[in-house]
């Protein structure tokens, strides 16, 4: 059995937990490290959204933009189209000088009785639950004052390229 585990916790309470596999390879691929199941294959989804926004950062797109604290929030994790999430994904999109209709995607369903009427009655990109990671993506391209050449629902723009959109 696997030691390794992380416990997530209320108070004294703990409310999950969840047994790691884990594996660190060197640069040739061989196996320097492990815990659990090396071999496991399984999928990252939100979890890897802060390494995809890293380039956003790292390449000093956010510098340029002007991007805060929330807005580099919003891009490294999942909402569920909760009013301050839609306002700060409009911030994001504002300051990249692009639109909601510059972005191809459509809403989910949120998992919140009062907030999925909300977003029936103001459908759009900003109610995506990965609107966060399409936005940081749409975001690299770009150069400050510009307006994009292609629109990021579009095939050839780099956004929709890295599986974005």
């Amino acid at each position: 059995m696997n030691d390794f585990r992380i416990e997530l916790t209320r108070g004294e309470l703990t409310e999950s937990t969840f047994r790691v596999s884990a594996a660190v390879v060197d640069a040739d691929g061989a196996l320097v490290a492990a815990t659990g199941d090396a071999g496991l294959v399984t999928f990252w989804r939100s979890a890897a959204k802060p390494f995809q926004a890293l380039p956003l950062v790292a390449d000093g797109g956010a510098d340029r933009f002007g991007l805060g604290d929330e807005e580099l929030a919003l891009a490294c994790a999942s909402h569920s189209s909760e009013p301050v999430h839609r306002d700060v994904g409009r911030r994001f999109l504002e300051r990249l000088g692009v639109s909601e209709s510059d972005l191809a995607c459509g809403p989910h369903t949120p998992l919140g009785a009062a907030v999925a009427a909300q977003v029936a009655r103001d459908p759009g990109p900003l109610g995506h639950r990965v609107e966060d990671a399409i936005l940081h993506r749409v975001a690299g391209p770009l150069v400050p004052g510009e307006r994009p050449a292609v629109r990021a629902r579009e095939p050839e723009h780099a956004g929709v390229l890295a599986g974005a959109v």
